[in-house]
């Protein structure tokens, strides 16, 4: 085995590691030692750019693991946008950060620096004057003495630590079970253009359809995003950088897909959504000067939100070595808001036929939340191939998710066992949450 001083994967990863501190440091720096007007800012904008670019030309050395390289890109994507949302658009200094109470007056410089990059990081703003809306609370397992009290630390780690192995068995038996498919399986399902192909489809490519329109995001995806949230949360615990009550669940619960909304705002992770609805209200508010509220102004920020986000997820495709002319990240993220507004339509002729007002909202009929997942499926289904297919299209050899297989070794029927005894353990034993 190559050691860890000649394996070129390493040297890499510290390389990737200080350029990531070399953009959000600086950016921490000048928050807390700049005012709000400082042409040294909007000066350091493309500077964070173009590390930004340096970054992401080297993380496909890092691993031939197409899932890890999302990750690695994604994080330091997300990561510029929040930096140049706190220095331009939310456009914060010293005197927000201390009116937040993100440190106190007689703070030294090291201290107000180390917060300030904290906050940076945390994408969510959990804990502070910014956190986002809709972020799932943490499991009635960790609070067993109610909700007022802090959090169990022995019970946050055994939790956590329990869900992450099952999810590794998880991943591990997805991939096994789906590797062997034949290249020629996988263009008759997945191939070039089948993405925009409806009428003429055949069965077996609309039950591929619906298979990565609602099985991939709720099962495949949420599970490789949980998980590497949940690992960078423990550590962070176990180290005692934080605290289990500012470690926060990254997904909500499967009962708020039935609708468009529900599915963005509450089930999906909130990590992207500071900086996201931060640019979507600079352009509808300071750009565009639109009056809020407003229809008008609503979906207008709606639509630059997810806009942008389609942005990101292009520059990661390209990253991941799909070109934005093949990426259909942009027809993806940009067909959302019209979705928003045909259920926001929808139910506000429903709440004019029946006399119900948003009050009544709160308690959705059961036959309403089924007739919700049926419309999230069908448009999830229509949609997410324009998005999907070209990374399906990968040879099978890039999809691993984990280092090393446990189905290789004791086989894919007993880890099918495993899978059921243990999951059922996780939910009876530590508060699993669907």
């Amino acid at each position: 085995m190559e050691s860890l001083v000649t394996n070129p994967l390493w040297p890499n990863i510290a390389h990737e590691l200080a350029l990531y501190l070399s953009f959000t440091v600086p950016t921490a720096f000048l928050l807390i030692t700049t005012q709000k007007s400082s042409s040294v800012r909007r000066a350091w904008a493309p500077c964070v750019l173009y590390i930004l670019y340096r970054f992401s030309l080297r993380v496909p050395s890092l691993t031939t693991s197409q899932f890890l390289k999302g990750v690695a890109a994604g994080l330091p994507t997300v990561a510029a946008l929040q930096c140049l949302n706190l220095l331009l658009i939310t456009n914060l200094d010293q005197t927000d950060l201390l009116r937040a109470n993100l440190y106190g007056p007689s703070a030294g410089l090291l201290s107000r620096l180390c917060h300030t990059w904290a906050l940076l990081l945390n994408f969510r703003g959990i804990g502070t004057t910014w956190e986002v809306r809709n972020i799932p609370q943490h499991a009635a397992y960790l609070q067993p003495n109610g909700k007022d009290q802090p959090l169990s630390w022995k019970r946050y780690v055994l939790r956590e630590s329990a869900i992450i192995i099952w999810q590794y068995l998880l991943l591990d038996f997805i991939y096994e079970s789906t590797k062997d498919t034949s290249p020629e399986d996988l263009a008759q399902l997945f191939g070039p253009g089948l993405e925009f192909k409806y009428l003429d489809a055949t069965f077996q490519q609309w039950m591929g359809r619906v298979s990565v329109g609602i099985f991939s995001w709720l099962v495949p995806s949420r599970v490789c995003l949980n998980i590497t949230s949940r690992i960078y949360f423990l550590i962070m615990v176990t180290l005692g950088i934080s605290s289990p009550e500012s470690c926060r669940p990254g997904f909500g619960r499967l009962r708020d897909v039935c609708t468009i909304r529900g599915f963005w705002g509450k089930f999906w992770h909130q990590s992207f959504r500071w900086p996201l609805t931060s640019v979507g209200n600079y352009i509808a508010r300071d750009i565009l000067g639109l009056l809020r509220p407003s229809l008008l102004e609503r979906y207008t920020n709606i639509f630059f939100t997810f806009f942008t986000s389609g942005v990101l997820h292009l520059a990661c495709d390209a990253i991941l070595g799909i070109p934005p002319s093949t990426s259909g990240a942009m027809q993806f993220f940009c067909s959302f808001p019209l979705a928003i507004m045909i259920e926001d339509g929808v139910q506000e002729v429903w709440r004019r036929a029946t006399g119900r007002n948003k009050d009544d909202d709160r308690v959705v009929p059961l036959w309403q939340r089924l007739l919700g997942f049926l419309w999230v499926g069908v448009w999830m289904s229509v949609t997410s191939p324009w998005y999907l297919y070209p990374a399906a299209r990968q040879q099978s050899e890039k999809n691993w998710m984990v280092p090393v297989s446990v189905a290789e070794e004791i086989g894919l029927g007993a880890v099918q066992k495993i899978l059921l005894g243990y999951g059922l353990f996780v939910y009876w034993m530590v508060g699993g949450e669907i």
